[in-house]
């Protein structure tokens, strides 16, 4: 059977949750000093069969599967974003990359809110449809889909617009995910 855009998304969404929580401890752990740092780095990898580095200020793990996941100062926008998805300008606070999609959280320079309400207008006028929208307790979050124009029609892009109020130390955050199926 074809998984359906909404089962794909939470599949994803669950493996980048795992890269997630690995990394967080790691950060977490990161500002302890150089013995304890490595012997973080060690557990972790044994535990997931994941390569972690942790320095000072962020956290990257990569794991078996090539699916990679940065916190910190080791964050950036990953190398191959669609170019019609647009990224918040502001601290990059995490990402991840993995052969079916990308994710970016960002710290906007300015209103988070108002980042979000842009960056899904963008992403509506590049001719991806609203698929579903929630907001729940000061967070939002709009999935969006754009066909492939293959035969199978739930085949094409499916991009998640998020906005988190008081995130990271009190601070708004946006996230945008890209993720594709065929």
């Amino acid at each position: 059977g074809v998984m359906a855009p909404e089962e794909r998304h939470v599949i994803v969404r669950r493996r980048g949750m795992m890269l997630a929580v690995v990394a967080a401890v790691g950060l977490g752990l990161a500002s302890c000093g150089a013995a304890v740092e490595e012997a973080t780095e060690r557990a972790i990898e044994q535990g997931t069969g994941a390569d972690v580095e942790i320095d000072d200020d962020g956290v990257t793990v990569t794991d078996e599967e090539g699916n990679t996941s940065a916190f910190g100062s080791q964050a950036s926008v990953p190398e191959d974003w669609p170019s019609d998805i647009p990224v918040p300008d502001g601290t990059v606070l995490s990402s991840a990359s993995y052969p079916d999609g990308k994710q970016v959280t960002v710290q906007p320079d300015g209103d988070a809110l108002a980042a979000y309400n842009d960056i899904r207008s963008q992403v509506e006028a590049a001719g991806y449809t609203v698929r579903s929208t929630t907001d729940v307790g000061g967070s939002k979050s709009t999935v969006l889909f754009k066909p492939s124009g293959a035969e199978n029609e739930t085949a094409g892009t499916i991009v998640t617009v998020s906005y988190a109020g008081e995130f990271i130390n009190g601070e708004d955050a946006v996230s945008v995910t890209v993720n594709t199926q065929s």
